[in-house]
């Protein structure tokens, strides 16, 4: 891969450059203001396109650069631009293009190197080194693991290695339980407990049933007798026709008198009137001789007149007495009691039937109040309610249908007063039989507590992803539990080998890639031969140390040197561990035949390195290497170019 023409026609103040640089080392020589380092930037942003990232501070000029490179590759000519980068013609990210191809600013150090080198060497490897460590950061995550691969106890990982010590305790305590359990006839003790349980249960169902048709036939009486005092007479009215009936009970006790009268001062008013009207018609034919004779006839004339009111009066009181009678069996009927009309004893029977009513409304209240006592002492009803019947046995009934419909009963539910008793005898032995196996089973109920005690310890959720959702409180339900441990820790081991399994593959493939980075880096390695050879075998090997992310060489004698540390004070040799490291990466990446675009990439240098270095950049650009090399120095220009016969191209200052 070689650059066959170079034509930036704009960018910033550089216009209208057009060379073809020679094979081999082009050398270019521009003094100070020439524009040099802008052509750089130009060629480098073509190389890279809009992905490519400058150093701060270096972008100068804001407008892409305006031109072409063509650039011949596998045979093919093509011309590339900023639109057209060379970087997606290679498929190299260009940056790593970049600090492979370029040196800028007489500077051949190489940016964030650490990063760098390890994206090379994923390249050259196929794997992806930062990619293999997150992945194995995660693998240990899944399986709980430490660095060692050890189960971690850390509380972001669960208390895995905790979790497992105490399942597999608890395992094997209750195992070992389960065995001293089935010695002791435990499970027999638990089988009449559970027996003992199931016959308190039904018993306590069917006292409850008949508890429950207690208050149903109470309820129903109450609301029978409720009904029946509705329908009888009020008592008012019932009071009412008892005074009426005493007042018809004196009428009646005077009827004989009041006729006798009648008969009396009927006969008897006739007599007088009889008498007065013969003494008048006499007293006018004689004619009144003596004063006797005028006072008698008006003495029978007054004895009629009072004859006469004594017997309407008698009169009016018989028909008083056949009037009351007449409105009492009007009222009788209209409080819903029927009389026999002609019977003469009808204020007998009335009494009678008026006291027989409040008999039975005496008897259906007391009815009353004792079923809603009953209703109240069993139900929970509203205190509001205490003087309403009707709300009473309305809210009663609501709830009697809720426990009916609680119990599944359908239809009517009866009461029996002597089932009640022999469920009741029942239900006490039944519940006698149940305390004695309870007290037999009380160090085992203990020893289920603690069981569930530590269960509760362990993370289920966690590491099954469910609750242990299990009531420990018999062998049957220990039995489900060690199962339910067998999985929990067969999760947590299984977890732990296939993570670590996995972490162990790819700790392989990293250290594949360990091994492949020695093809840049290592004794064997080309970087540290070309070195070898610049410093004349004062340095004999250049390595990477991947823990700290930077170069470093070493002496025939074993000393070690950073760059960054040891090297600092000597530039020269900086600059050339990092030609030797450019030269080398480029061949790795890009094969034999590529090119190099250096700016005084050897200034640091003094006469007999920047010689031998001029050496090694021809001996390699005779092996298929093109290099530009830009100078402002015009005898590093003319060396350059008498060594490698490319005629000298030459910039003139911006204007």
């Amino acid at each position: 891969m070689r650059m066959k023409e170079i034509n930036i026609s704009r960018y910033g103040p550089i216009r209208d450059i057009n060379w073809t640089p020679g094979g081999e080392i082009q050398p270019i020589y521009g003094p100070n203001e020439s524009g040099e380092t802008l052509l750089v930037e130009a060629m480098t942003r073509i190389f890279g396109g809009e992905d490519i990232s400058l150093p701060e501070g270096v972008e100068r000029v804001t407008e892409k650069p305006e031109g072409y490179i063509i650039v011949e590759m596998n045979g093919e000519e093509e011309k590339i631009s900023f639109d057209n980068p060379l970087c997606e013609h290679l498929s190299v990210d260009p940056d790593e293009l970049n600090n492979t191809l370029v040196v800028r600013n007489s500077d051949l150090r190489i940016e964030s190197e650490d990063q760098f080198y390890e994206r090379v060497s994923d390249k050259l490897s196929g794997l992806w080194t930062d990619g293999i460590r997150r992945v194995e950061e995660e693998l240990k995550k899944l399986g709980r693991l430490t660095d060692t691969l050890k189960l971690s106890n850390k509380k972001g990982f669960d208390k895995a290695k905790d979790q497992l010590r105490d399942a597999k305790e608890l395992r094997k305590n209750v195992k070992d339980y389960l065995e001293e359990a089935e010695k002791e006839g435990i499970s027999k003790l638990e089988a009449q407990k559970l027996s003992a349980e199931s016959k308190t249960n039904k018993l306590e169902k069917r006292e409850e049933k008949l508890k429950l048709g207690k208050l149903l036939e109470a309820h129903k009486s109450a609301s029978d007798a409720l009904t029946r005092l509705t329908n009888l007479p009020s008592e008012n009215l019932t009071e009412e026709l008892g005074v009426k009936i005493e007042t018809s009970r004196d009428l009646l006790e005077n009827k004989p008198k009041f006729e006798r009268d009648l008969d009396l001062f009927r006969n008897l008013s006739i007599t007088t009137g009889i008498g007065a009207s013969i003494a008048f018609t006499g007293l006018l034919i004689v004619g009144a001789q003596a004063a006797l004779s005028a006072v008698i006839p008006g003495v029978l004339l007054l004895a009629t007149a009072g004859s006469v009111f004594k017997y309407l009066s008698a009169n009016s009181s018989l028909s008083d007495v056949e009037n009351n009678l007449k409105e009492l069996t009007s009222k009788a009927k209209k409080a819903g009691i029927e009389l026999e009309e002609e019977k003469t004893e009808i204020i007998d029977e009335l009494k009678g039937k008026i006291q027989d009513i409040g008999q039975e409304r005496e008897n259906l209240n007391r009815k009353l109040s004792e079923n809603i006592g009953i209703l109240k002492d069993n139900l929970e009803l509203d205190a509001d309610l205490d003087d309403d019947d009707d709300e009473i046995l309305s809210g009663a009934s609501d709830i009697l249908d809720k426990r009916k419909s609680e119990l599944n009963l359908e239809g009517d539910v009866s009461y029996d007063e002597d089932e009640r008793k022999k469920v009741e005898k029942e239900l006490k032995a039944a519940e006698k039989s149940l305390e004695e196996a309870e007290k037999n089973l009380e160090k085992h109920r203990e020893k289920l507590r603690k069981i569930s005690e530590k269960a509760s310890d362990l993370d289920f959720d966690h590491f099954l992803g469910e609750d242990l959702n299990l009531e420990i409180d018999n062998l049957e339900s220990l039995n489900i539990f060690v199962r339910k441990l067998n999985k929990f820790i067969k999760q947590i081991e299984s977890d732990k080998k296939d993570s670590e399994t996995a972490v162990e593959i790819f700790r392989e493939l990293e250290s594949e890639e360990e091994e492949k980075i020695s093809d840049l880096f290592g004794e064997d390695s080309e970087t540290s031969e070309i070195f070898e050879e610049i410093t004349d075998g004062r340095y004999v090997s250049v390595n990477y140390d991947q823990e700290e992310g930077e170069i470093y060489v070493e002496k025939p004698t074993g000393e070690v040197r950073y760059p960054s540390n040891e090297l600092c004070g000597s530039r020269g040799t900086v600059d050339q561990l990092y030609l030797s490291i450019r030269i080398s990466l480029a061949r790795k990446i890009l094969g034999d035949n590529t090119f190099f675009v250096l700016d005084d990439a050897l200034v640091f240098s003094d006469n007999a390195r920047t010689k031998k270095q001029h050496e090694i950049l021809d001996r390699f650009s005779k092996m298929g290497c093109q290099i530009l090399y830009f100078t402002s120095t015009e005898s590093v220009a003319e060396n350059l170019s008498e060594l490698s016969e490319n005629q000298l191209i030459e910039l003139s200052r911006l204007p």
